[in-house]
């Protein structure tokens, strides 16, 4: 019976959240092998608390379910907020979200990186994203690098 008990007040206590970011490498190739050369590499930090990667040539994926801004997911809510800086380049995603701004994630948010040419080439941006809870001290960061190119 103790057991029983013990057993159903562990399930009502809720799983702590786990922010963590992992970084990555985000890549965005278009091969056609031109005359014109469009591509693009996006990162997404959703507000169900999934982090995302758009990469030219391979569509929309999760960039890591086990390092996804929050964990359970179940705990993403409007209270963090996430902030993304500029390392070296610049991110040029039309439509994208602010950068050096606190931004609330009730709302899914997204930069990239985009490139057209006529030529072969490449475009590449490295940021530092943060997440912090509302007005707090930031608790986890990582590099992301972006890149987008024609070959």
């Amino acid at each position: 019976m103790t057991a029983a008990i013990h057993g159903m007040l562990a399930s009502a206590i809720p799983t702590p959240a786990t922010v963590i970011l992992s970084g990555a490498t985000i890549t965005g190739v278009d091969s056609g092998g031109g005359p014109f050369y469009t591509s693009e590499a996006a990162l997404f930090v959703r507000a169900d608390g999934t982090t995302d990667k758009l990469e030219t040539g391979s569509g929309t994926t999760q960039i890591n379910s086990s390092t996804d801004w929050i964990i359970p997911n179940g705990s993403a809510s409007g209270d963090y907020e996430v902030m993304i800086h500029e390392d070296s380049g610049t991110l040029n995603r039309p439509f994208q979200d602010a950068i050096d701004t606190w931004l609330s994630l009730a709302a899914d948010r997204d930069w990239g990186v985009d490139r057209s040419s006529s030529a072969p080439g490449s475009k590449t941006c490295t940021v530092t994203l943060s997440i912090r809870k509302n007005g707090g001290p930031v608790i986890d960061t990582a590099v992301y690098v972006l890149t987008a190119e024609g070959t």
